[in-house]
């Protein structure tokens, strides 16, 4: 079985010299939330010299809040500031002779996209525009009907490091509850998606129930204090899939 397992980097965390062997593919800051011309190009180098595959990794234009807080905005506005992402990704990457392997939304972004389909259309448009039609998204239908008929191809992610909700969404960074600390508990949650093809939620009653899944590319955060040596258990246990 492939699966990829990929990491959000060029956030300024110190760690994706570190992180880059254990994974697959990578989504880089390219200055919403965080980023610039120089940590693009930092971070796509050692990307190259690591054989991994590279995408962009636009977010909402709030380098404030990390791009973890919903913006209302004028869907023009929207689309500029996701224009201007991905024109200084893009610019970088034709300097480097690196081709753009996936495009992924960042945080509130990313979630919101599942929500709202006019903020969906506005993004996908913007996309479009780009030589780049590969998403890594989560598996939700409504954003993988819109997304294919714009001829978008997904890539469906699941993440290690977080727990979802009954209907298979992210739980809120908010609650006490939205991330798993536990190293052994991220790579059990590695063979949920991977393996059993499902994901793991609290249902109303406080247990353990399912959703049907089906995974094609795995994620851990690199803003934990251990994302290293998370890494290396999650690398080892895919080598024994």
């Amino acid at each position: 079985m492939t699966i990829d397992f990929n990491s959000d980097l060029g956030e300024g965390y110190g760690v994706d010299k570190e992180l880059m062997p254990y994974l697959d593919s990578c989504s880089i800051a390219c200055g919403g939330h965080y980023g610039n011309a120089l940590t693009i190009e930092t971070a796509l180098q050692l990307a190259l010299n690591e054989q991994l595959k590279v995408g962009a990794h636009p977010s909402y234009p709030d380098t404030l809040n990390f791009g973890r807080q919903s913006m209302k905005m004028p869907l023009k506005e929207f689309q500029a500031a996701i224009e201007k992402q991905l024109d200084l990704f893009f610019n970088t990457l034709e300097k480097q002779s690196i081709q753009c392997h996936h495009i992924k939304a960042h945080g509130a972004l990313y979630s919101d996209l599942y929500h709202s389909p006019e903020l969906a259309g506005a993004y996908l448009e913007t996309l479009s525009n780009y030589p780049c039609t590969l998403l890594y998204a989560m598996p939700h239908k409504a954003f993988t009907v819109a997304a294919e008929a714009q001829y978008f191809k997904l890539y469906s992610e699941g993440f290690l490091d977080r727990r979802y909700n009954e209907q298979g969404y992210l739980i809120s960074r908010q609650s006490n509850n939205a991330q798993i600390e536990n190293t052994t508990e991220i790579v059990a949650q590695l063979h949920d998606l991977v393996l059993e093809k499902h994901i793991p939620y609290q249902n109303s009653q406080g247990k353990i129930a399912y959703l049907a899944t089906q995974i094609d590319t795995v994620c851990l955060h690199s803003d934990h204090p251990k994302a290293i040596e998370r890494a290396q258990a999650i690398r080892k246990a895919i080598s024994k899939i």
